[in-house]
């Protein structure tokens, strides 16, 4: 039940709760948060502070939807604890037991990797997060990728945060139950705590009311930011919800499985996800012991209280949920800006209000830490030692253009721009300057001082490029694609008959490609490679080049072959 403020005994009390949020909000540029207390049961505070839509100025309440992010971890967790707990999987048991095309870059880790593994991020992956963040390709595609991503860590041999593990759990709870991920939560966990607000897309928020706009710092302005879609890795953080259900659902971790008198998730699976699994490598200060993780919960001790917590960021909202299990109380921080710390600082200021514990400012403090970092990254030198000067790329900047792809990561598309290059990755993008030789500089958004390297075949033709999208690794080689996309016209100029040696070649097109045909031989296809440059696809090693006049038409055709190279004139 909620109990409301007016009827709390120290009204003071929560004015000056309601004073330091607003001024937390103030400090860090924040627009809106709605913040949830629950203590033993009892909801003491249920609230939104500042603005869910700045343009239209409407208010923060408690049945504002914002995206919770990585806070969606949890439900994924417990999703697969319930399979454990209903016999449909064991957690020792071998990951490929009930995923058989389960494949990751390290054999250990394919082979022996379980449930418990797969949430609590020791797969030996680091993040690799570029590789999903904004890509086009689904969930399944995305699953069957995995075997091209670089381990940076053995098997088990230490905690790193890794998303695509998680959306692997979503593939678990898939193939076991014959129902998609959502559909399983949704079942096995919203209905029945009662959780009608939440919905797991960024598509449902299209329409709805109570939808809260995300936003983002831009040069210390406000920026308004569009939504994420995170379809293809939503059981890492799709969830979208609000603090009257995200309450439900910190009241569910603390009871143990319980709504009322009524056992709806098993108890064991609840004490599973918060049982410690691994140590994360995070240090330890007056305030907090070491840093655990369970499945999907963050686990420590803060001021000699047991606290499991798990953050959510994701573009224009930063969320937080934290429970205090030995003392009974959960708070949820739900705020719509970018990668900010204030669900951090109001968790830890909330929790020191609910234990009468000695007061800190957490705001101040945290804010001071935050600064200096910041100073400390603008003071840091710009200057690149290792840039060669003088140096010029050795082709046309046109001949770099194209689209290049590689196994795991997918598509990258560079196009000619009015001064140089311009680099698409996913849903990012970036002007790119000439760094040195064949290496160009990102310099705008996410990728920005990202270098990309371009590498020629044997034949002087750009063949690849080089990229590095996860630090730890080994960069990146994504294959430029041939041209396939060439229009009829295109294809029309080099139809025709050519002469070699008394012999005439013929080039067609059929069903929109060029073929040749050579008296006495098959058929060939031609496939475009660069501008006026043709493989054989019948023939490893075997070219055609076409030839232009000075005004620019075709009127030759050279047969690149193993054994020399043989010109045929246009009829």
């Amino acid at each position: 039940m909620v109990v409301p403020l007016s009827a709390q005994p120290d009204k003071k009390r929560w004015k000056k709760v309601d004073e330091y949020i607003e001024s937390a909000l103030d400090s860090w540029d924040v627009p809106g948060v709605a913040v949830g207390i629950i203590d033993h049961g009892e909801i003491v505070l249920s609230k939104g502070y500042g603005l869910a839509d700045v343009e239209a100025g409407t208010p923060v309440d408690e049945h504002s939807l914002f995206a919770i992010g990585s806070s969606s971890k949890a439900f994924t967790a417990l999703a697969v604890a319930t399979l454990v707990e209903d016999g449909e999987i064991e957690w020792d048991e071998p990951i490929k037991t009930y995923l058989p095309d389960f494949e990751l870059w390290d054999e250990t880790a394919t082979e022996q990797m379980n449930a418990i593994d797969l949430l609590s991020h020791v797969s030996g992956l680091p993040r690799h997060d570029l590789a999903w963040y904004g890509s086009p390709r689904s969930r399944e595609e995305l699953y069957q990728s995995l075997k091209h991503f670089e381990s940076t860590t053995s098997f088990r041999g230490g905690w790193q945060y890794q998303n695509l593990m998680f959306m692997t759990a979503g593939i678990l709870v898939e193939r076991v139950t014959g129902k998609t991920w959502e559909e399983y939560v949704q079942e096995r966990i919203l209905d029945p705590l009662g959780m009608e607000a939440t919905n797991f897309s960024v598509s449902d928020l299209a329409g709805n009311d109570h939808a809260v706009k995300g936003y983002g710092l831009e040069e210390e302005e406000v920026k308004l930011l569009p939504y994420r879609n995170l379809d293809n890795i939503g059981p890492a953080g799709s969830i979208n919800s609000n603090i009257v259900d995200m309450l439900k659902w910190a009241d569910l971790m603390l009871s143990g499985g319980m709504v009322d008198t009524t056992e709806v998730i098993p108890a064991g699976a609840v004490r599973a996800v918060q049982y410690p699994r691994a140590i994360m490598p995070a240090g330890m200060n007056e305030d907090r012991f070491y840093m655990l993780y369970g499945m999907g919960w963050m686990i420590t001790s803060y001021r000699g209280h047991l606290m499991v917590e798990h953050g959510g960021n994701i573009d224009g909202f930063s969320a937080g949920v934290c429970l205090l299990p030995e003392d009974s109380v959960g708070i949820v921080i739900l705020s719509n800006m970018n990668g900010s710390p204030i669900p951090s600082v109001l968790e830890y200021y909330l929790t020191d209000l609910m234990l009468d514990l000695e007061e800190k400012d957490w705001n101040a403090e945290v804010k001071e830490e935050f600064d200096q970092m910041m100073s400390s990254m603008d003071e840091a030198s710009e200057e690149d030692l290792m840039q060669v000067a003088g140096t010029n790329p050795s082709k046309e900047i046109a001949e770099f253009a194209g689209i290049y792809k590689h196994p795991g990561y997918g598509t990258l598309t560079i196009e000619e721009g009015d001064t140089s290059l311009m680099m698409f990755y996913n849903t990012l993008e970036s002007p790119l300057e000439h760094y040195h030789y064949d290496v160009f500089r990102a310099t705008d958004g996410q990728l920005a001082t990202m270098k990309i390297q371009f590498l020629l075949d044997e034949d002087g033709a750009v063949e690849e490029c080089a990229i590095k999208l996860q630090q730890g690794v080994e960069r990146m080689y994504f294959e430029k694609q041939p041209n396939t996309d060439l229009s009829e016209e295109t294809l029309d100029e080099y139809v025709g008959e050519y002469e070699l040696m008394g012999m005439t070649i013929e080039i067609t097109i059929e069903d929109e490609t060029l073929r040749m045909t050579v008296p006495n031989q098959p058929k060939y296809t031609l496939a475009p490679i660069r501008t006026d440059v043709f493989d054989l696809t019948e023939l490893d090693g075997f070219s055609v080049i076409f030839g232009r006049d000075e005004e620019g038409k075709i009127n030759e055709m050279t047969s690149a072959q193993p054994n020399g190279n043989f010109t045929a004139t246009r009829k």
